[in-house]
């Protein structure tokens, strides 16, 4: 079972990596190409189409992964699930195709009125490949969940953009051509899930088995997964169609979404240790070890730290170059909206994993109740912010947001067992590679101009602090795990 779990893990680790490289490189590219106006219009494309997609698969992801595990034979689980979310797509996709004219004309910006009409057209085909990747989960196939969503599906997204960047295309061409992807890729994907999945080729086995009673009883499930799953995602999305809403401005919506994802890296390496820590800290929380419980989240909030405060530092202070450099020179005004947004993302990793720890004591309520107050929190202060401040009223509310929800969990878990985040060395290290920092852009930041001078001063920090932090962030005990390690990777090497 372990060595399932770590080589399944393994897996999905690669997917998610090449995955998220698709992805991010396919918006860098149609950013740049198309600048802030183009850029913006597709972005409303792709946020309506994930608020859709999130719409009707009413949490069979995560449902379909508990449930399947505990029926001897998923078939009517599966069908059912399948029935409802494609029943579902087929019937929004149709209504965005028909309605497209006027949700432009709500959010007063008529030239996405095109692109609503492809995105909606591919609704149905988006949704079949989400929901093979909720079948892969269930019957534990990580091979084909990784090959079906990362390399198929978002492996031709990319080629898609690049391709519409190499013919010059214009906005609409390059939807065309997205939506274009995912139909060949469900062309692809279906013949991969049918020899994998169980249910095989015959159309009644994803059809006919559907009944009444399993579905009533998988949606009951379901739904509360998908209101606690995808608050997060729908606080961005929010954001994006409330500044076409009060702005009326597809150009402001593109800068907004260009620093927002960016800004998301930030947060990638919590991610990662989160999904991993879980199991950890809910086992000793389990065993009743709560030292070793603080003592490990302690631990992973301090090499979360060290690792990503040299980037927030250098990206906040430099936040003009780094976007202009990357996405194009109309870009310049993200860079406050930048700053604002890893702000609030730098609170969530000085916090450490405390949504994560939250849930490995049993406290998932909380999450959801802070969650869901985050959220309608957000779209009150967009709703106040956005038409005084524009897009930096935006960035204002979701920093805003990330601090309510991460606070309300950090005080949670004191209460809960005095669990907190800080530790010494993290508070002697991260204070004298900042104060490093400052003292460096005070007096080296008016004569940074150009990619060349900032990687040198980007450089010589990261050699600084990485000094620091194996100085003074680092135990003897993590030294020693860290000694063993490299002896033992050393051996394996001398050993090819």
């Amino acid at each position: 079972m372990a060595s399932r779990l770590l080589g399944g893990s393994a897996i999905i680790l690669v997917g998610n990596i090449f995955g998220l490289g698709a992805v991010f490189l396919s918006r860098l590219f149609a950013a740049r190409y198309l600048g802030p106006d183009g850029y913006g219009l597709l972005v409303l494309g792709f946020t309506m189409h994930s608020i859709l997609v999130l719409i009707v698969l009413l949490g069979f992801q995560d449902g379909l992964a508990r449930e399947m595990s505990r029926e001897e034979n998923p078939t009517p689980l599966v069908s059912s699930a399948f029935v409802i979310s494609f029943s579902l797509s087929a019937i929004l996709g149709v209504a965005l195709f028909l309605l497209r004219g006027h949700v432009s004309d709500v959010i007063g910006i008529p030239a996405v009125t095109p692109i609503l009409g492809v995105f909606g057209i591919t609704l149905p085909a988006i949704t079949l490949l989400e929901f093979l990747k909720a079948v892969f989960r269930g019957y534990e196939d990580a091979r084909g969940r990784v090959l079906v969503e990362n390399f198929i599906r978002q492996g031709l997204g990319l080629l898609a953009i690049i391709g519409g960047v190499i013919i010059g295309a214009d906005t609409l061409t390059i939807a065309y051509l997205w939506g274009g992807s995912i139909l060949l890729a469900t062309v692809f994907a279906i013949p991969v899930a049918t020899r994998r999945i169980p249910l095989g080729t015959r159309v009644e086995n994803w059809v006919g088995s559907a009944d009444t009673g399993t579905a009533i009883r998988l949606t009951k499930y379901s739904i509360p997964l998908m209101a606690s799953g995808t608050i997060w995602q729908l606080m961005q999305y929010s954001d994006n169609y409330l500044l076409a809403y009060f702005l009326s401005n597809q150009s402001e919506v593109g800068v907004y979404d260009a620093a927002f994802t960016f800004g998301k890296l930030l947060i990638i390496g919590a991610t990662t240790v989160q999904y991993l820590l879980v199991p950890m800290l809910s086992g000793l929380h389990a065993e009743g070890k709560m030292q070793e419980f603080q003592k490990l989240y302690q631990q992973s909030t301090r090499w979360i730290v060290l690792l990503t405060l040299p980037a927030y530092l250098l990206l906040v202070g430099f936040a003009d170059i780094v976007l202009v450099n990357i996405y194009g020179g109309g870009y310049e005004g993200g860079a406050i909206i930048l700053a604002v947004i890893l702000t609030g993302f730098m609170l969530h990793i000085l916090l450490g994993t405390n949504g994560g720890a939250l849930n490995a004591v049993g406290r998932t309520r909380m999450i959801f109740a802070s969650n869901l107050v985050a959220f309608f929190g957000n779209v009150v202060l967009n709703i106040i912010l956005i038409p005084v401040y524009g897009i930096l009223g935006a960035a204002a509310a979701s920093a805003a947001a990330y601090a309510l929800v991460n606070l309300a969990y950090s005080l949670t878990l004191y209460a809960h067992g005095e669990i907190h985040p800080v530790s010494i060395p993290e508070l002697k290290s991260g204070l004298v590679s900042v104060t490093l920092f400052v003292l460096g852009y005070q007096v080296f930041s008016s004569q940074i101009d150009s990619v060349v001078q900032f990687s040198l001063f980007a450089l010589v920090y990261l050699i600084a602090h990485l000094g620091i932090a194996f100085r003074l962030g680092v135990t003897d005990e993590e030294w020693g795990i860290l000694q063993r390690y490299v002896r033992g990777v050393q051996g394996k090497v001398e050993g090819l």
